[in-house]
């Protein structure tokens, strides 16, 4: 902002004009009126941004009635979105919202650290592969492009390149996910279409207004999973040509598992989203069987096997850096030669080739440096084995140490600190208690290369998450790292968290299945099998690690001391919660784990009470941010783990009770349905639970079910005996839920098993009142078939069609129409507002157009509202395209409204310069008035539109001489407002006339006398200066403009005054000051100023029956125009 401000301030030195003023050798094209009439309009819609833009509005929350509204009648500004508004589609506080209900998980740094490696001149040939250049070729149909090859053939990078050329070229949305064990996403594919869903939203408006649309529906803190694949399939038909791009599919966890295999269940769900779209796909990975069997069924595959051709030549730039980068010493053909049998050795894998950096040193001589090379074995397992053995020739304590950091890194269900990894490797089944003893002090990187590194050789790498290197450092501390606490120096105690905070991460994927044949060898299953056994031996063997934590009794002392240190840098985070994740990986646990799991939940471990809280409170704020956390039963807990065989025993041993309550009164089966645990819903039905329980808001577990739009347990409620009548305390059913929520299916179940279409809430809104709102159309012509009202009314009076109408769903309002609906809309909001006339309010061309179309009529004026017809409201709006349309169809330009207004009077009272200009194309008439005698010049001046006062002088549609019933000009009302800039244009106009500038009203009140008693000290300056106005003029009640300053406490102004008249009276009586104008609603006719107990005398002639004369100007003898009209006393 302050660059944009600064790159205007230079174009005005350029061009001779600063602070509103030309110089004496400006620019000759600003003496064109019509430029500087543009320019000034420019100027002053930047102020208007700069003052307007500091004053956004928070984050909308989910609504369930639609904004009908259309503008403020507290508000004395124009009535109209401000252009901030209209230019940011996307405010960034909405996008938090978003980001957040979607649940898009946090960028990763793969693709920026990918971009960073690839050398220059690397992966260009798959650019010119006929796969790659058939796949970017437009269609109108989805396709699919599998490039796959074998481990440490630089995919991710190769996948980077290819993102990086898709982006420069992209004309249709675009977004990534570079999967990574390293990273969120591994455990949860679905995390990729959260990620794609978001991107997509924040680059096509039709995206985002979908994605927004379905948002203020919802009530969740984060949306379901079925509504995100709805959303997404909504999305991918809405949004042509949309580019998807996936890297890793291959290191997702589970890829090997024999049940039902997570790749399998994502490809299979992306598959349907993608059909009959024309959305491309390209996904890298290894070749392996599950994620072709998957691919090979999407519309439009393909398929590349990257060759050792393809990547020789990059293999051959890949390790000549290394070499000249570790070996700067040797000459160019030594190091092209060790480069050579570098690239000769590797067998296409760059993996390989990273890990020999260690190898090439620089006091080897070339004939040492090849027999090092010569003696690595080729292959990544092979280099494996290498490190493997040197595993085996450890020392006892070594090893298993080395070991125990291995399985941590590889099997930890995301990337474990060094301070987590320190806490970890010193679990083991013989402790009793934490060996604190054994911790080091400090942690420190000595610590990390003696104690990790070095240990664990090549099948590691340590790194901190975001930053990490020397600037990085300087980035976290932020600060003098002189400065010192009474800790001792920031920068030290920074640095020690900075080192403690760096992850632990296998160096590549293949590592961890390595490790899983290493460590549990052959035993005669398959492959895939041995890997599934094995990665489930290794996931329970942690679950007992964490558990055996979570018992000893010093972790929760330093919980309940508050040891931030200690619990937030340590293993306990992950260890109370993780362990559970742990053990749900495992199909066959042990009976030790078992036992362990059943001696918690049994109240044995003597942690038990510490545990539960911290979930309970883990859970519950999550839950519920804004609520305390509550008390929650062993079974509760259990739901909330997902540990179904921990709930049967707690059902059949403990006899655990599945209706004591928690939280917002809600029992064991509310919760599984909230969490979308199918098997453990129906393990609790079979178990006497009570199926229409109602919680605090008096919500069932089938209304819970509906929430998350689960279909499976839906069905199984309703085929147990739920009620889907039953309705909340606000008097919803399932079905007005579903009907908000937009799912076809959940809306057609309930309705095929009981739902009442008819059904009305306690506000009076009918299902079809919502779907309507939201815009679901499917859902709207479902009910109106099953026999929806389409003239229901809510208890506000809003109808069906008028919802979709205030939220522009053409499709809606056309089909709600074609059943009957009519043109004419309620409320008490818009009572009697057309449905043209909102729509023309709020800008919906199309809509405006349908309307036309299906017959309403372009000059019917609403009931309330003061009378206006469509035309005046997009006159008032500003929406220029829509003004054009109504007058092509026959709108009048200047109908008069209540008051006499007409719509040239609201466009320029908004400050619409292009509205008005196209109304007097069209014939409107400048100088009609007012009910009070005012023009649309008067209507400008008044709200301080400086462009439309101009452009009314400059062009000669009104004169500035021109008085209303009070005799007051355009300029009383400028300077009443203080708008400095039409002040000073209309002064320019008038030429020292002063019979204008200095001209008293119908009660003697001058231009002057206004500014004065407002405290617009500027202006006031401004008609001083102009040396032809009485300071000493009183109006006819005998107040002078001292008067009113000291009055309205304008102390500089009674200064100025005094200073211009040379003397004021010393013993003049201070009344009482008057509460501002702008405090009240109601003001007073002559005086302009309201009361503070809003009673006047009124007129019920003047001003059409609208003049009301305050009670001080009354005993003053204050009186309408005509004196023989009675006045009565009326509290406003």
């Amino acid at each position: 902002m302050d660059a944009t401000i600064y790159l205007y301030e230079r174009w005005g030195d350029s061009v001779g004009l600063s602070q509103g003023k030309l110089s004496d050798d400006h620019h000759p094209g600003l003496d064109d009126p019509k430029t500087i009439l543009v320019v000034r309009g420019l100027l002053n819609s930047i102020n208007e941004f700069l003052t307007t833009s500091a004053d956004t509005t928070g984050g909308r929350a989910p609504q369930r009635t639609p904004s009908l509204s259309w503008f403020d009648e507290s508000s004395s500004s124009a009535p109209k979105t401000p252009r901030w508004q209209k230019a940011a589609w996307a405010l960034p506080h909405t996008i938090r919202d978003l980001r957040v209900w979607l649940g898009s998980p946090s960028p990763n740094d793969l693709f920026d650290e990918s971009k960073k490696k690839r050398l220059d001149q690397t992966c260009e040939w798959i650019l010119h592969r006929e796969a790659f250049q058939q796949w970017r070729k437009p269609s109108a149909s989805a396709k699919l492009l599998w490039i796959k090859g074998p481990a440490g053939f630089g995919k991710t990078i190769l996948c980077a390149k290819m993102v990086q050329e898709i982006d420069r070229a992209a004309t249709k949305p675009m977004a990534y996910f570079f999967l990574s064990s390293k990273f969120d996403g591994r455990d949860d594919l679905f995390l990729v279409v959260r990620s794609w869903l978001m991107s997509v939203t924040l680059q096509s408006t039709v995206a985002f207004d979908i994605v927004s649309k379905t948002r203020l529906s919802q009530h969740e803190h984060t949306a379901p999973r079925s509504t995100i694949l709805r959303l997404f399939r909504d999305v991918l038909i809405a949004v042509s040509g949309c580019t998807f791009i996936l890297d890793g599919l291959d290191e997702c966890t589970g890829i090997t598992s024999s049940d039902t295999n997570p790749v399998s269940h994502f490809l299979d769900e992306l598959r349907q989203a993608v059909t009959d779209t024309s959305t491309n796909l390209l996904i890298c990975s290894r070749g392996e069987p599950v994620i072709e069997q998957e691919l090979s069924l999407f519309p439009g595959y393909s398929a590349y096997d990257i060759q050792l051709e393809d990547v020789g030549p990059d293999l051959m730039v890949y390790s000549t850096e290394i070499v000249k980068t570790k070996l700067p010493n040797e000459d160019e053909p030594t190091r092209e030669f060790i480069a050579g049998m570098l690239k000769d050795r590797c067998q296409g894998q760059f993996q390989w080739i990273k890990l020999q950096e260690g190898s090439l040193r620089k006091g080897r001589s070339r004939k040492q440096l090849e027999r090092e090379i010569e003696a690595t074995p080729p292959g990544l397992d092979s280099l494996y084995d290498r490190e493997w053995n040197r595993l085996n020739s450890m020392r006892d304590t070594d090893r298993e140490r080395t070991l125990s950091l291995l399985r941590w890194a590889a099997f930890a269900t995301r990337p474990l600190t060094v301070c987590e990894i320190t806490e970890a490797v010193l679990i083991n089944a013989d402790c009793a208690e934490l060996p604190r003893d054994e911790m080091p002090d400090p942690i420190d990187e000595d610590y990390i290369q003696d104690m990790i590194s070095n240990l664990c050789g090549s099948l590691i790498d340590v790194r901190h998450p975001i930053l990490g290197n020397e600037e990085s450092k300087e980035h976290m501390l932020g600060q003098d790292p002189n400065v010192t606490n009474r800790d001792g120096p920031l920068e030290d105690i920074a640095l020690e968290s900075f080192v403690g905070d760096q992850e632990i991460h296998l160096t590549h994927f293949s590592v961890k299945e390595y490790l899983l044949l290493k460590l549990h060898p052959g035993n005669g299953l398959l492959s895939n099998e041995r890997l599934r056994v094995s990665n489930e031996l290794e996931n329970m063997a942690l679950a007992k690690a964490c558990l055996r934590y979570i018992g000893f009794r010093g972790v929760w002392d330093d919980q309940e001391r508050d040891d931030i240190k200690d619990s937030q840098k340590y293993l306990f985070h992950y260890a109370t919660t993780q362990w559970a994740r742990h053990y749900n990986l495992v199909q066959n646990p042990d009976s030790d784990l078992v036992n362990a799991i059943y001696a918690l939940f049994d109240g044995q471990n003597p942690n038990w009470q510490s545990w539960k809280s911290w979930i309970e409170s883990w859970f519950c704020e999550a839950a519920w941010p804004d609520e305390e956390p509550t008390t929650m039963s062993p079974i509760h807990l259990a739901i909330v783990l997902e540990m179904k065989d921990t709930i049967i025993y707690l059902l059949k041993e403990k006899k655990a009770d599945l209706e004591v309550r928690f939280g917002r009164d809600m029992t064991a089966l509310h919760l599984a349905c909230m969490r979308e645990l199918k098997e453990i819903v129906e393990l609790l039905l079979d178990n006497g639970a009570e199926i229409d329980a109602r919680d605090v808001d008096g919500k069932t577990p089938l209304y819970y079910a509906v929430e998350t739009e689960d279909c499976g347990i839906i069905q199984l409620l309703i085929d147990k005996g739920a009620n889907p009548s039953i309705t909340t305390t606000d008097g919803e059913t399932s079905l007005h839920q579903a009907s908000q929520l937009g799912n076809l299916d959940v809306a057609q179940l309930l309705l095929e098993n009981g739902s009442d279409v008819t059904a009305v809430t306690a506000e009076g809104c009918t299902p079809l009142y919502f779907a309507s709102a939201n815009g679901y159309t499917e859902i709207v012509r479902l009910f109106v078939e099953r026999g929806a009202d389409c003239h229901s009314v809510t208890c506000n009076g809003y109808t069906p069609v008028v919802a979709a109408t205030a939220s522009n769903f053409v499709d809606v309002v056309e089909l709600l129409l074609d059943r009957g609906a009519g043109f004419q809309g309620n409320g008490d909001i818009n009572n009697g507002m057309p449905l043209l006339s909102l729509a023309a309010a709020k800008g919906y061309h199309d809509l405006s157009e349908l309307l036309i179309k299906k017959g309403a009529d372009t000059n019917e004026k609403a009931v309330d509202c003061r009378k206006l017809t469509p035309l005046a409201f997009a006159s008032w709006q500003g929406n220029v395209d829509i003004v054009q349309l109504l007058l092509e169809k026959g709108a009048d330009v200047n109908p008069r409204a209540q008051h006499r207004v007409v719509p040239i009077h609201y466009a320029s009272y908004a400050g619409n310069l292009s509205v008005v200009e196209l109304l007097l194309e069209k014939g409107a008439d400048a100088n009609a008035t007012d009910h009070s005698g005012r023009t649309a010049l008067f209507w400008a001046a008044d709200c301080g539109h400086v462009s439309l006062v101009d452009f009314f002088i400059t062009f000669g549609h009104c004169d500035v001489a021109t008085h209303d019933k009070s005799y007051r000009t355009s300029l009383h009302y400028a300077c009443k407002h203080g708008h400095q800039m039409v002040v000073k244009t209309l002064l320019a106009q008038i030429h020292g006339q002063r019979e204008i500038v200095d001209g008293r009203d119908y009660w003697g009140s001058t231009p002057l006398s206004m500014a004065v008693r407002r405290g617009h000290v500027h202006v006031v300056k401004l008609l001083l200066d102009t040396n032809i106005v009485d300071i000493n003029s009183q109006d006819n009640f005998g107040r002078t403009l001292v008067d009113w300053a000291k009055r309205q406490g304008h102390s500089e102004l009674v200064d100025l005054l005094d200073k211009e008249q040379r003397h004021h009276d010393p013993g003049a009586q201070v009344l009482t000051p008057l509460r501002k104008h702008e405090e009240f609603e109601y003001h007073c006719d002559i005086c302009e100023f309201g009361s503070s107990e809003a009673r006047f005398q009124s007129c019920g002639i003047c001003h059409a029956g609208d003049f009301d004369v305050c009670l001080e100007c009354f005993a003053l003898g204050g009186h309408c125009y005509n004196s023989e009209h009675k006045l009565v006393l009326t509290t406003r």
